[in-house]
């Protein structure tokens, strides 16, 4: 699998990038036969957070037992809003520097290589939250930084401020792209959670081209809308298979509709949904990394191959309809 680098960095990062919420990890669980079933696929980069349960400790653990630290890209991200109060902001230079600390101390090293904000909040001006990761880089502490869920107003004061005070600023960026079109916020939790698929993500989308900035891809499969578990033909399974996040964010007629279109591809691509879903978002003219999660061998390896898939301009359209 090949790595793409991130600009203005020597930071490689794999085309798939391995996420690290799911149920074994966030329990704190030894994950050890994936994730080295990953880095043998190619895989050099897993995305955990603050708020993902134990995920980072399990990380850790395994990073430490295997002695690879030099050779793994850790993204991780902070100032998520409590679980108890998820609508109440905290990203601020007090909130980055307790959840890096405790980020840190997690994955048992000395450094992060990407770190994200996992979320905004405009009443802090961009010039606390810059300054603070710029200092944290200097001490070695962070390689790069970027953000997830961010509007565009806020990212270009973010640009305007870094180029002012000639550092950085960010330089990768995790929304929801996929596919599918996100409908409404999944977890209604009162922060902005950012999509940049279909027509209304297109200034996004232009804004991460002309500045060379990867995208980090969230919710690849729409939370398992094209996963291939379920069938346009039967919406109705979706509705019982899904859980509520999922069809809040991404169950609609609209998605239905390129569901059906992304099955048709598939199989005149004889490859699954998923693969077809996944190779939409790295057939694209800006530079994406999905974030997939799996827990068994066979999941892992038809995401590998999902690499590998070539679309054209022509499929591209017919997938979007």
């Amino acid at each position: 699998m090949r790595s793409l680098p991130i600009n203005g960095t020597n930071i490689l990062v794999s085309q798939l990038i391995c996420g690290c919420a799911g149920d074994i990890m966030q329990q704190g669980l030894d994950n050890s036969r994936m994730l080295d079933l990953s880095m043998d696929g190619g895989i050099n980069t897993f995305d955990t957070a603050r708020q993902y349960g134990l995920s980072e400790n399990s990380l850790g653990q395994w990073m430490k037992a295997r002695k690879n630290r030099d050779k793994v890209v850790v993204l991780t991200k902070g100032c998520h809003p409590k679980n108890e109060s998820l609508s109440v902001h905290r990203v601020s230079k007090a909130a980055i520097e307790e959840d890096l600390s405790a980020s840190l101390k997690a994955l048992d090293t000395d450094y992060i290589d990407i770190y994200l904000l996992h979320r905004d909040d405009i009443s802090i001006p961009v010039s606390e939250l810059i300054d603070t990761l710029e200092e944290y880089k200097k001490q070695g502490k962070v390689r790069c930084y970027g953000v997830s869920n961010w509007t565009m107003p806020r990212l270009l004061e973010a640009q305007d401020y870094a180029r002012k005070m000639n550092c950085s600023g960010f330089l990768v960026n995790s929304p929801n792209y996929s596919l599918g079109i996100q409908v409404n916020d999944p977890w209604e939790s009162g922060s902005e959670a950012i999509s940049i698929s279909g027509q209304d993500g297109k200034i996004y989308r232009d804004f991460f081209i002309e500045n060379n900035i990867p995208v980090f891809a969230y919710s690849s499969l729409c939370r398992g809308l094209f996963s291939g578990k379920f069938s346009s033909t039967n919406p109705e399974k979706a509705t019982q298979g899904m859980d509520m996040y999922a069809m809040r964010g991404y169950f609609s007629d609209e998605n239905i509709k390129r569901l059906s279109r992304c099955e048709e591809l598939a199989k005149e691509k004889g490859c699954t949904v998923a693969q077809m879903a996944l190779a939409y978002l790295m057939n694209q003219k800006l530079q994406v990394h999905p974030i997939v999660s799996y827990s068994d061998e066979k999941h892992l390896n038809m995401n590998l191959e999902s690499v590998n898939i070539k679309l054209s301009g022509d499929e591209i359209a017919f997938l979007e309809g």
